[in-house]
Formats: C-alpha cells, sequence, structure tokens
C-alpha cells in the first residue's frame, strides 16, 4: 500500500526506465580504423584466431558483429577461389616447390597459410616435388612434418636430391645429415592414425618460430576405404577443420598435399 495525502490505495509499480536508442552500428571503415589501430592491417590477420579479441573490440564488444564484419570482408577479398589465392596472399615469404617451373606458376611456391593440392596420376612424380619441398624448406632452417600413408618416403631418394645441390660427397653427407634433422617423419595408414600423426604435427609445429612446411602424401590412400561410408563424410569434414586450426595457429605453415587421380578419372576432367 501507498499512502498519499491521508488516503491509501493499493498499487502496483511497475518502473520504467527511459532506455537509451542502440548506437548507430560502426561503420566497416571505422572498424578497420580500429583494427589497424591494434596492428591488424590484412585479411590473414583478422582470420586469425588470436586476433578475435581486438576484432570484437573494435566493434564495440558485440560479437555477432565482429563475426559478421569477418565474413564479409573474406567474402569481399575471395569471391572466388582463383582470386582466394591472390587476395589471401600471405605476407610471409612463398616456400620453393625445388621446381622452378611450379613456382614460376604458383607466385612463387607454397604459400604460408593456404592448403596447396597436388594432383596427377600415379608414377607422375608427386612424390619428388613434396621430397623437393621438404629439403627447399629445411635447408632455410625452416620445420618440415612429411605425414606418409604409403611408404612412399625413401632417404635414399632424398639424400639423392641432396646430392644434386651440393658440389662435393662429403659436404652433402654433412649437409644430409643437418637437413634430415629438419624433417619429423609421421606414418599414417587410416583416418584415425592421420588424426593422431596431425596432434603430433601441431606440437612439432609450436616448437620453433619460421617457415613450416606439412606434407601429407597422402589424403587419398586414407580416405579412399571410408569414401561411401556413413561416418566417411563426418570424418573428412573432421580433417578439414583440423587443417584449418592448423593454418589459423601457424601463419607461415605451408601444406602440401598431393591427389592420386586414376587416368578415367583424368580423362573425365575432374
Amino acid at each position: 500500500n501507498a499512502e498519499y495525502g491521508g488516503w491509501s490505495h493499493p498499487m502496483n509499480l511497475r518502473v520504467l526506465i527511459p532506455r537509451e536508442p542502440d548506437p548507430p552500428p560502426l561503420s566497416d571503415g571505422a572498424i578497420a580504423d580500429a583494427l589497424e589501430h591494434h596492428g591488424i592491417m590484412s585479411v590473414e590477420a583478422v582470420c586469425n584466431p588470436a586476433a578475435f579479441s581486438a576484432l570484437k573490440m573494435a566493434t564495440g564488444g558485440d560479437t555477432e558483429a565482429a563475426l559478421q564484419f569477418k565474413r564479409k570482408l573474406v567474402a569481399r577479398a575471395a569471391p572466388t577461389a582463383t582470386s582466394a589465392a591472390k587476395r589471401l596472399k600471405s605476407t610471409f615469404t612463398p616456400l620453393s616447390t625445388g621446381v622452378s617451373q611450379l613456382d614460376a606458376v604458383m607466385d612463387g611456391g607454397l604459400q604460408p597459410g593456404l592448403v596447396t593440392g597436388l594432383v596427377g596420376r600415379a608414377s607422375a612424380a608427386k612424390t619428388q616435388v613434396c621430397l623437393r619441398a621438404c629439403l627447399t624448406t629445411a635447408a632455410i632452417g625452416g620445420t618440415v612434418i612429411f605425414v606418409d600413408s604409403t611408404n612412399a618416403f625413401c632417404q635414399g631418394r632424398l639424400h639423392q636430391l641432396c646430392l644434386d645441390r651440393m658440389s662435393s660427397s662429403a659436404e652433402t653427407k654433412h649437409q644430409f645429415e643437418l637437413l634430415l634433422d629438419c624433417i619429423k617423419l609421421i606414418r599414417a595408414f587410416d583416418m584415425f592414425d592421420l588424426f593422431d600423426g596431425l596432434d603430433t604435427a601441431a606440437s612439432e609445429l609450436s616448437k620453433k618460430a619460421g617457415p613450416k612446411l606439412l606434407v601429407i602424401d597422402s589424403v587419398t590412400a586414407v580416405a579412399s576405404p571410408i569414401i561411401g561410408l556413413p561416418e566417411g563424410t563426418r570424418l573428412i569434414a573432421v580433417l578439414h577443420n583440423v587443417l584449418r586450426r592448423l593454418l589459423n595457429e601457424h601463419p607461415q605453415l605451408s601444406i602440401l598435399v598431393p591427389f592420386h587421380l586414376t587416368l578415367a578419372q583424368m580423362g573425365a576432367g575432374r
């Protein structure tokens, strides 16, 4: 009860507090300016999970607005798959494949932050390209991880490739031992081995800064037995997410994945 001037009556009070109108959403330009203040000045930097707190701050603490800006930025930067590789090009130096002709058509080599697929029939030297890329990355002091699902990794062939690079056998032996120390070999013969191997790879990649190369030779070998099975699609989606997480966590990482095609598939233009 509330009493007024000598009389009283029951009443329910509802306090209405005037609400401030919602501020207008920040323009994309204002968000970009705020990000630049935090040193975030590229699409790659915005997509890095470590930068999300700054992105959220730049959008006034609005998580949904931050995600929307991020999606819009990526869509503008990469409207097609072709332009994605060009416009999202890393600020880091590409890793040479060890094959000058390939480097020439790949804007300098394997782009950090991207997965590069190497497609061809059996015996088309896909693994040889992978081994050459391993050597060139190791030679600049980079971290190299080779996930082998087909027993394709051959130290003898790697030594021969190293011999081709050196001028004397004595220099080659010493150099080969140094380069081999930079290459971590992981065997994986099914999808679950591959996931375990990628967990190991994540740990190895975190040990050292600088250029990083992950080779998976090959996804086809471990994925073929599960294609068409109920869990196959789910496992492939999990693999996609694992690789994306590795790229997000290691901006200088390049991933090289050879894919095997049969002659029938190549003839079909797939």
